[in-house]
């Protein structure tokens, strides 16, 4: 296993740079040696409650994750880290699509019942289904998308103020004022106040 953080001889940055070259032995090589990590990531997140209850189980998100990246990145990973980055995304949007999927089924009274997502913000904690958390990050990529970024990259990915500086390839203060608007912006957007 060689965690998230971890990649002592460079062997997944090696990988992905040999199946971007079309070598498609490496990208399954790739798959098979972080493949625990993956269905880890993906145990938090159902844990999470982010999805459908009973939705998925830790290895069908993993699959259907990999899937959806193939589709849609063709492992356009530039490193280990922004690899986990496009997973855990990928992850998230797979269960996104399956809460829309299950609230289409849904029939009677316009309502929807999804499940609840905990969303710290500061010392505080909004809950909201999975698609209004979505469709409020979706907002806020539209007035300020690196604060979108980081909010991703910390409620997602689970990533520490100085690791979202380091992938977004800025300062921790830059980093720190978007997350700090975001925090803001996210906590008046979920209590519903505008």
């Amino acid at each position: 296993m060689t965690g998230e953080g971890h990649d002592p001889r460079g062997a997944v940055t090696r990988l992905l740079d040999r199946a971007r070259e079309g070598d498609a032995c490496a990208r399954d090589e790739l798959f098979d040696l972080v493949y625990a990590d993956l269905r880890a990531i993906a145990q938090r997140l159902i844990g999470a409650g982010s999805g459908p209850p009973g939705a998925f189980q830790a290895t069908e998100l993993v699959n259907a994750a990999c899937l959806h990246m193939l589709d849609q990145e063709r492992l356009d990973a530039e490193n280990r880290r922004h690899f986990f980055y496009l997973l855990k995304r990928a992850m998230h949007d797979v269960l996104v699509k399956e809460a829309r999927s299950a609230a289409a089924d849904k029939r009677g009274g316009g309502r929807q019942r999804v499940p609840l997502v905990e969303f710290a913000v500061d010392d505080t904690t909004t809950v909201c289904g999975m698609l209004e958390l979505s469709a409020a990050i979706a907002e806020l990529h539209e007035i300020d998308p690196d604060a979108a970024s980081v909010v991703r990259l910390r409620y997602f990915c689970g990533r520490s103020l100085r690791e979202t500086a380091e992938l977004m390839d800025s300062s921790l203060a830059v980093v720190r004022r978007h997350w700090d608007y975001a925090q803001a912006w996210l906590r008046v957007r979920l209590a519903g106040d505008g």
